[in-house]
């Protein structure tokens, strides 16, 4: 698996700037994470699925 962190140098310099976006590359398929910056929430989106067990 492949990390990208995009998060953006303007982001780094804006202090309203909540969020931050990071891509991995897993089997040659993107898993984005959206994640705020103080780690309360984040939201996956993939095209890749899998089953999950509770």
């Amino acid at each position: 698996m492949t990390e990208h962190d995009s998060t953006a140098s303007a982001a780094e310099h804006d202090p309203f700037e909540q969020y931050r976006y990071i891509e991995y590359t897993m089997d040659d398929e993107p898993v984005a994470v959206i994640q705020d910056r103080e780690n309360d929430q984040a939201w996956i989106q993939s095209t890749h699925a899998i089953t999950v067990e509770r």
